[in-house]
């Protein structure tokens, strides 16, 4: 009988079929360690460092060739070539152009950029990019204050409004990609760096 009850104890209850478990191991991620990875990602937006609220205004000046020193209202608004920047002409607005700020870093594990050490723990910047709580309401702060939204795209990313990929390119010329990444390249990174080994977090300025 005792060998009865331990066998149906122990039984699979084989009508069930597919049942995943829901419960995952989560860690919260510490607000210091978000944080280094919001500096990182702020300290090259184009040309400039966004860590400082004050390069906001001037990178997105700088792109379209306006002078903040003299009178605004008095200058027209032209394309600088600024890597990590975008400007075209607005359909709504042809005053103020249709502008986007890029930042890029990388997240290759093989070259210990991927993860954090913070006091005996690793912290990856995947997780934390798309996970933290603290990044996001830091990106959000950073965005309305420049007037724009903000999105994050990985080049393994599945989900496709967060899916960094490489223009096509024509010829030898470089891709945008290419030209974006070269702040990032080491002597080591002789065949270039894998597109799933980068994140790319834009600024999009609003469309009214």
């Amino acid at each position: 009988m005792e060998n009865n009850k331990a066998n149906k104890k122990w039984s699979i209850d084989r009508s069930k079929k597919n049942v995943r478990s829901k419960s995952k191991v989560l860690e919260k991620i510490p607000e210091t360690v978000a944080q280094m990875v919001v500096t990182e990602v702020l300290s090259r937006v184009g040309d400039s460092d966004w860590n400082d609220p004050r390069e906001v205004s001037k990178t997105i000046a700088y792109i379209m060739g306006i002078d903040l020193e003299k009178d605004v209202t008095e200058q027209e608004p032209g394309a600088v070539d600024v890597d990590r920047t975008v400007l075209i002409p607005s359909r709504k607005d042809a005053t103020v152009p249709y502008w986007i700020c890029q930042s890029l870093i990388r997240v290759d594990e093989k070259n210990g950029n991927r993860f954090i050490d913070y006091k005996g723990s690793k912290y990856n910047k995947i997780d934390i990019i798309y996970g933290s709580e603290f990044f996001r309401k830091s990106m959000d702060r950073v965005a309305d204050h420049a007037g724009c939204t903000w999105n994050a795209r990985w080049g393994n990313s599945k989900v496709e409004k967060h899916r960094l990929y490489q223009k096509t390119r024509s010829g030898d010329e470089e891709s945008w990609l290419e030209k974006c990444i070269k702040p990032l390249l080491t002597e080591n990174d002789e065949n270039g760096i894998n597109i799933k080994d980068l994140v790319m977090v834009e600024f999009k300025r609003k469309s009214k």
